[in-house]
């Protein structure tokens, strides 16, 4: 809803109307320079609006002290759920006029409303008391008042239905409450659901009970959430994972890949209720489903024909900063997501938590806590740095006296000073026993020098660092 004006500044007022299955209504007249208050209770006042959120910001792009406004009307509830009508404007009658040069209001829709069917249960007000009945089973008596939260809790504990939401809406005096329903998971069930109702005459002296069914308000257009995606990787595609597969599954179709030979897959699942529209507490909307791959054995050469059979060459486990995995999700069921999302709606994200790091070269990684099973990760860290590990190539001399001292050149990769201290003789004489001779000089990252020990008996040992 854009307010706009020419050079003359703007002023007078404006009402705003909301027509819906031929009843149209309208709110008092309301400022040009209304509070985002004023706008919220103007609208809220309408029997057929029950919650609506109001954002503003100025585009006197100019500053020209016009007066042009821009606002955002979110509907906020079940009564209002799916493509409703716009709203229009009046700002050219009597007790409703904008002043100013080429005033007007244009009301454009920035999103279209998305929704699972939404049902709606009436209940008399002369009513004392009814019954959820879904399949033939009837529940417990409610109380006629019952709120919202009542009424869900008693689809939860005597039906199952966990992912029902619940919102009511006070009737006036001499008029019937309203329930509205909506199963976030899309399914059908809520359309069998019947009440059957308590209701006496004004005298409460004749009672009789009558049944009911719920109906229709909204028809849904929001997918439900399922379908499946695919995994790129390295040039590679997977075959088709659901989106709720299992660790097991994930694993099994990735390690299929040629260019991967051993992953662990962890699955966490938790209910970020805060991101979404629905404040429900049962756990599904807002729900994140979180699979982390963890990189454990590559194929890093082509394979060994042995005998006419092949023969993988495996690494010991993956090094180096690893490229990302790619999905696609043109099959994955629903809607994208957005900040005020109703049930339907998904976002999917492929995001880096650890970096690799080449065993070969080492290097600092950012450290993270997560107190939630690793879920959310906290957001300010410290770095932790990983060394290089120390590989030898080659000894020279190779032989030497047993009596020892015999300098030996050292070479290798990584052979930094304050990473290794040592030389280790392995299996000096008969007693498979170590011997350490300290380092004497650093000539290089790839050169070091050290003395050999003395030996009882002459023969083969193993010369590594540490």
């Amino acid at each position: 809803m854009t307010f706009k004006a020419g050079t003359q500044k703007l002023d007078g007022h404006f009402k705003l109307s909301f027509n819906q299955n031929g009843f149209e209504e309208s709110t008092r007249p309301i400022r040009h320079n209304a509070s985002i208050e004023e706008i919220e209770e103007a609208l809220e006042s309408l029997e057929m609006i029950d919650d609506v959120i109001v954002n503003s910001n100025s585009i006197d792009t100019n500053n020209s002290g016009s007066g042009a406004y821009q606002w955002h009307v979110t509907f906020n509830s079940l009564k209002n759920a799916g493509d409703i009508p716009l709203l229009t404007a009046d700002f050219a009658s009597s007790d409703a006029k904008l002043t100013g040069s080429g005033a007007r209001i244009e009301i454009i829709e920035t999103r279209k409303g998305v929704s699972a069917d939404v049902f709606k249960l009436k209940i008399p007000w002369n009513s004392k008391e009814f019954a959820i009945v879904l399949n033939d089973v009837e529940g417990p008596v409610v109380s006629l008042g019952s709120s919202a939260l009542d009424l869900q809790k008693a689809l939860v504990l005597n039906f199952g239905l966990e992912s029902v939401l619940v919102e009511r809406y006070a009737s006036q005096p001499n008029q019937e409450d309203e329930y509205f329903l909506l199963d976030i998971m899309g399914s059908s069930i809520l359309e069998d659901i019947e009440v059957i109702i308590a209701r006496c005459n004004e005298g409460q002296t004749d009672c009789f009970e009558e049944r009911r069914a719920v109906s229709l308000c909204s028809a849904g257009i929001a997918s439900p959430f399922g379908g499946h995606f695919r995994i790129q990787y390295a040039g590679s595609v997977t075959g088709p994972i659901s989106v709720f597969a299992t660790a097991t599954d994930f694993e099994t179709v990735l390690e299929e890949l040629e260019s991967i030979g051993d992953i662990s897959v962890t699955i966490t699942e938790s209910h970020r209720v805060n991101e979404y529209k629905v404040p429900v507490t049962n756990g599904h909307v807002g729900q994140c489903r979180n699979f982390y791959i963890h990189f454990i054995q590559a194929i890093h050469s082509p394979p060994e024909v042995t005998n006419g059979h092949e023969k993988p060459l495996l690494s010991t486990h993956y090094s180096g900063d690893l490229e990302l995995l790619q999905l696609s999700e043109i099959h994955i069921l629903g809607e994208p997501t957005r900040d005020d999302a109703f049930s339907g709606d998904y976002q999917s994200s492929i995001t880096e938590v650890v970096k690799g790091v080449d065993y070969n070269h080492g290097g600092p990684v950012e450290f993270a806590v997560s107190i939630n099973n690793g879920v959310d990760f906290s957001m300010t860290n410290t770095m932790f740095h990983y060394n290089a590990i120390p590989t030898l190539d080659s000894i020279h001399p190779s032989l030497g006296s047993i009596v020892g001292g015999t300098t030996i050149k050292v070479r290798g990769s990584n052979l930094f000073k304050g990473l290794i201290r040592s030389c280790v003789f392995w299996g000096t004489g008969k007693a498979d026993v170590a011997v350490m001779s300290p380092i004497l000089e650093y000539i290089s990252s790839n050169e070091v020098t050290c003395n050999s020990p003395a030996l009882i008996d002459s023969g083969n040992v193993t010369v590594f660092v540490t």
